[in-house]
Formats: structure tokens, C-alpha cells, sequence
């Protein structure tokens, strides 16, 4: 017996430590990390797992058994009951993953311990007190957003503290109150309306509560960090640039609206050719900063050294840009492009004939229907551009992205057809907004019911979740939105256009949307149209694994 439990023993050394792998479910693979050590001096097992694509980090495992090559452990409070069951040879660990009754292989290799910069540890660094950095996740609908919290003690014994946001690309946002009382801690960040109420665990490496902000009101873990994180982006240019750089404004498309942006220029004599960049959906500063990145400014930078004027501005009632965001629609986006085509074109180092527009995703559309009324257009460039109907798809979108997330809800027909009934509510003219928002709610709320409980609590799906997409869908840009059809506006561009997607875009699927521009161009007549999808590419055109948005940062 002693010679069997000794053999058991070095069987399990084999096991301990990093793995990484995947489970291959239909279409994807969908990425794991594994952590498995011995957790008392019994000889129990326990471990930790990530999802990156489900945003999961460090969640305990349960039931871990490790018995000569036998590696089996289970997921807890996860909806199906997932389970793994494997067999360690040559190195790697391999078996049945197993939820809701389906059964999928997954494969594990040895993997380095280490996290990707800026990444949200699964553990933090035991402390005392409050002073130091912390990082935790906030999960909002099918996005993570880091948050950095950096903490200081004056002499006198107050606290000080700002916040970071590392994936809205925002640094130093005050704190106005921060308090401890026994393991109690509240935070208070007046300026963006947000609240944070958490208890501090005895070795003092996690502070465990909840983030409270609008309709917004989700768990948060803040994790004590050995040091403030360090985020590399090398593909981001550093002053000296070897061009000029104007700061600008200039009238947006209606009354009362001034733009404001940064326009870059070659060195040496022009005229030079020049290009207008345009932002995708929702408030966008002047380098479409997302997710900790700045494509714009990257572009820009490119796009210049390669002899080319560049203009990117703030969308209106962003950054130093007036205006009100809050109630513009895809056509008042538009006419801010016209404006901005049509400042550049008076630029003195500027060649007139040789201006065109660049969209990214939505700002694809306000290329569009600017280069439909603009004739002087020289170009267009469509980045993820939208060649179908916008309902139709925000439904693909939808079902792309559940699909990837590789849960055990599968969308029903049912579910397609209160969506679909949810659009065609939204675009009605008739009734009043709060009838609106009831009716929509109503709907949304069967669609919820598909998902069992822990299903919802899974995806953050929280009744004030609900609120804030109800107040979403139905804003004057979204329903505005939601009704366009690109066919009958890309038929009028008769400038060269230039279409590009990435194959793994789970919000603008490439193939149909690629089809229906090209199409659409034709119908109009246009020849001078190219298209080009690029693989392993994500809606940021960054490479990826699964294409969700919680890989953009």
C-alpha cells in the first residue's frame, strides 16, 4: 500500500502547476487556463480557472481529483453542471468537457505562469491597509473593463485616491471620498456618478463589493497589486513625429456644433492628398479610444508617414467638440463628416481632388451617406463596414457573439421571434417614449425568460442591466439606426471604394456584409470597388482567438 500511495504522489507532481488549452465546441475553440495544485498537506487537490472569452478569472475549481494519470475537476455555481474529465499522457492533459448533457474534447498543455500586461490577476498580494494600487473587472453587458484603483495616504493619515479605466483609455479620475471603517470600505467618484461599497478580506489582498453607476449595479473584486500596471502598446507613436500636427476646429453640421480634432501633415511641399477618419458607435474621442487602445492614432500616424493628411476630430459632445451626442442620429453623424470633408478640402497644404473618408464600423455609414451627397469624394474606405440591413445585423451580431461565448444557452426560434418583434417596435413611429420603453421591456423580459436564473446571474443580466438596454434601444440614434438600409445609399457612391473585415468580427460578420457593399455598389453602377476580408481577425483588426469583445483590451 505504502508503494502505491508513493506512485499516486509522483503521478500527481506531474499535474501540478500552469496549463493552457482549449475546448473545441462546434466553430470555435474555446480558450482555457488551468491552475492545479495541491491544497492542504492531506494530499487534497484544488485549482483556478480562466475563461478569457467568458470573462472568467480565477474561479475556484470544485471536486478536483487527481489518481495515478486521472485529472477530473468541476466548475461550481455554473449553469449545466460543467465537468471535466481527462487523462494526463505525454505531458498533456486531455478528455471530455461536459454541460447541460453535451459532451466536447478539450486538450491542455503546459503553459508559463504568467498574465498578460494588464490583465486582472485572480489573486491579489496580502497587505495592510488601504494604500497601493488594485485592480479589479467590471463586467458590463458582454465587455470587461478593468479598473485601477491607486491609493495613497497623506501624512496627516487621509486617504487619497484616482482611478484609472484602462479599456476607456481613461487615466486619473478622481476619487472625492474613500473611507475604511473595521473591513468596510466606500468609495465615492462624484464626477462620473459612481459609488463603491466593499469589504476588505483579513490577509488584506482582495476588497470584495459591489459598483454602483446609472442603471449600473454589478460585483466587483478590487485585487491588491505588487505595482501599479504597466500597459505596452508599442504600435502607439512618441512625440517627436516627423510631421506637423495642427490642433483645429471647425463647424460641425448644424448650428451650434463645433468640431474639434487634430489634423496631421507631411513634411515638405504640397499639396498633399488627405483622408477624413470617422468613428464607430457610441461617444468617440478623436482616436476612437476603446478597450485601452487608440486606432485612430495609430492610423493617423501611418497614414501620414506614408505622405497623406489626416483629420480625426471628437464626436460632437465629446472631448473639446459641442454639441449633444445624446440625441444625434447616424444622419446628424453624417452631415459632420460632410463638414469635415469639406474644411479639409479648404486646407492650404491639402490637394481638393484627392480628399476621402475613412469609417470604422459605423462610421462606415457616415462615410456612406456623406460620399452619396458629396460628389467631390475622392474615396471611400469602409473598415467593418455594414452591407445589410442594421437589423438584421444586430440579430447576427447577437447570435454570433452567444455562440462564441460557448454557454449552454443556444437561441431558440421563439427567442429570433420576440427580438424580431422587439425591432419592429422600435421601428414604429407611432406612441410615446414611455409606452415605448414599457412595450420593449415587456419583450425583452420574455426573451430573459429562456434563460434560467443562473444563466442571467452568469451574463450579468441584472433587472438594471435590462433598464440600461431598454434605454438604448430605444434612443432616437439607435431607432434611427435600426431602420437603415445601406443597398440604397451605397448604390449612389461613385467614388473607388475600398472594403475591408476581419473573418473573425463577430459584430460585423464578414461575409454577408462584404456581399451586400459589394453589391450594393454595383447596383449603382460603381466597378471600382475592392474588397478584402483578412483572417484571424478580430472587429479592431487585431489578431484574436474567438473574436468577442473581451479580447479587444
Amino acid at each position: 500500500m505504502g508503494c502505491l500511495a508513493a506512485a499516486a504522489a509522483v503521478a500527481g507532481e506531474g499535474v501540478a502547476g500552469h496549463w493552457a488549452g482549449a475546448i473545441e465546441l462546434p466553430g470555435t475553440a474555446l480558450a482555457i487556463r488551468i491552475d492545479l495544485e495541491r491544497a492542504d498537506e492531506d494530499g487534497a487537490w484544488g485549482g483556478r480557472i480562466d475563461i478569457p472569452a467568458q470573462m472568467v478569472r480565477g474561479l475556484a475549481l470544485s471536486e478536483v481529483v487527481v489518481e495515478g494519470d486521472r485529472v477530473a475537476f468541476a466548475l461550481p455555481k455554473i449553469p449545466g453542471d460543467p465537468r471535466f474529465e481527462g487523462r494526463l499522457e505525454d505531458g498533456r492533459i486531455r478528455g471530455e468537457f461536459r454541460q447541460s448533457g453535451q459532451s466536447f474534447p478539450f486538450h491542455l498543455a503546459r503553459a508559463e505562469p504568467r498574465r498578460h500586461a494588464g490583465e486582472t490577476p485572480s489573486r491579489g498580494v496580502p497587505g495592510t491597509g488601504l494604500p497601493g494600487h488594485w485592480q479589479g473587472s467590471l463586467r458590463v453587458n458582454a465587455v470587461e473593463l478593468r479598473l485601477v484603483l491607486h491609493v495613497e495616504a497623506a501624512s496627516d493619515g487621509a486617504l487619497r485616491a484616482t482611478l484609472d479605466s484602462i479599456d476607456q483609455g481613461v487615466k486619473g479620475i478622481g476619487v472625492s471620498t474613500i473611507s475604511r471603517q473595521g473591513d468596510a470600505v466606500e468609495i465615492e467618484l462624484a464626477g462620473i456618478g459612481a459609488r463603491f461599497s466593499g469589504k476588505l478580506s483579513a490577509d488584506g489582498s482582495e476588497i470584495e463589493g459591489r459598483w454602483k453607476q446609472g442603471p449600473v449595479d454589478a460585483p466587483l473584486v478590487f485585487r491588491r497589486l505588487a505595482a501599479a500596471p504597466e500597459l505596452a502598446r508599442p504600435q502607439e507613436p512618441e512625440r517627436p513625429y516627423p510631421y506637423l500636427e495642427e490642433q483645429v476646429t471647425f463647424r460641425g453640421g448644424e448650428d451650434g456644433v463645433r468640431l474639434a480634432g487634430t489634423l496631421t501633415l507631411p513634411r515638405g511641399e504640397g499639396p498633399f492628398p488627405a483622408v477624413v477618419l470617422l468613428s464607430g458607435s457610441g461617444p468617440q474621442d478623436r482616436d476612437e479610444a476603446l478597450m485601452g487602445h487608440r486606432p485612430f492614432l495609430v492610423l493617423a500616424d501611418y497614414l501620414t508617414r506614408q505622405g497623406i493628411a489626416v483629420l480625426r476630430f471628437d464626436d460632437r459632445g465629446v472631448g473639446a467638440s459641442t454639441g449633444d451626442f445624446a440625441t444625434a442620429t447616424h444622419e446628424d453623424f453624417a452631415r459632420d463628416a460632410q463638414a469635415a470633408f469639406e474644411f479639409l478640402r479648404a486646407h492650404p497644404n491639402v490637394d481638393p481632388a484627392r480628399v476621402g473618408l475613412c469609417g470604422h464600423s459605423e462610421g462606415a455609414v457616415h462615410a456612406t451617406l456623406a460620399a452619396a451627397a458629396e460628389p467631390e469624394v475622392a474615396f471611400v474606405v469602409m473598415l467593418a463596414g455594414i452591407g445589410v440591413p442594421a437589423d438584421r445585423l444586430v440579430a447576427r451580431q447577437r447570435e454570433d457573439i452567444i455562440r462564441a461565448m460557448g454557454g449552454a444557452h443556444v437561441v431558440s426560434d421563439e427567442e429570433r421571434r420576440l427580438m424580431r418583434e422587439v425591432f419592429a417596435l422600435l421601428r414604429a413611429e407611432d406612441g410615446d417614449e414611455a409606452s415605448l420603453q414599457a412595450a420593449v421591456r415587456e419583450k425583452l423580459r420574455a426573451v430573459a425568460a429562456h434563460y434560467t436564473p443562473e444563466q442571467l446571474a452568469y451574463a450579468g443580466l441584472t433587472d438594471a442591466m435590462l433598464e440600461a438596454q431598454v434605454k438604448r434601444l430605444t434612443s432616437p440614434w439607435f431607432r434611427r439606426l435600426l431602420a437603415f438600409d445601406p443597398h440604397p445609399w451605397l448604390a449612389r457612391v461613385r467614388c473607388p471604394v475600398l472594403a475591408v473585415n476581419g473573418k473573425k468580427d463577430l459584430q460585423v460578420a464578414w461575409e454577408e456584409n462584404l456581399e451586400g457593399i459589394r453589391c450594393g455598389l454595383e447596383a449603382g453602377g460603381n466597378r471600382d470597388v475592392t474588397i478584402r476580408a483578412l483572417p484571424g481577425l478580430n472587429h479592431l483588426f487585431q489578431q484574436c482567438t474567438t473574436g468577442l469583445p473581451s479580447e479587444y483590451g
